[in-house]
């Protein structure tokens, strides 16, 4: 398993050795070369796809809005969280 998956065969490699080991398989890569390899692959084969937030506090967060509590979230990129949770003050943004 690989610390830094920038390249293909480090990725194939890390998912491979988690899937194996039946470990957790959510990993970052700051990659953006690698972000377009699977991004334009998936639109060569009609792929259909959607954004989603992600990580576990703003998938968390969702759901429990979604039972009515009240949600209190902190995060780097808050756009595509604000697009997706109740936001109050920040209306603005979207």
């Amino acid at each position: 398993m690989h610390e830094k998956i920038d390249t293909l065969r480090r990725f194939v490699e890390t998912f491979l050795y988690q899937f194996i080991n039946g470990a957790n398989a959510e990993r970052v890569s700051a990659s953006r070369d690698l972000f377009y390899l699977f991004y334009e692959t998936l639109a060569e084969h009609d792929v259909e796809f959607r954004e989603e937030i992600g990580g576990h506090s703003p998938v968390w967060a969702k759901r429990a809005q979604m039972e009515e509590c009240k949600v209190f979230i902190a995060t780097q990129n808050a756009l595509p969280v604000i697009k997706q949770l109740k936001v109050k003050g920040l209306e603005h943004h979207l």
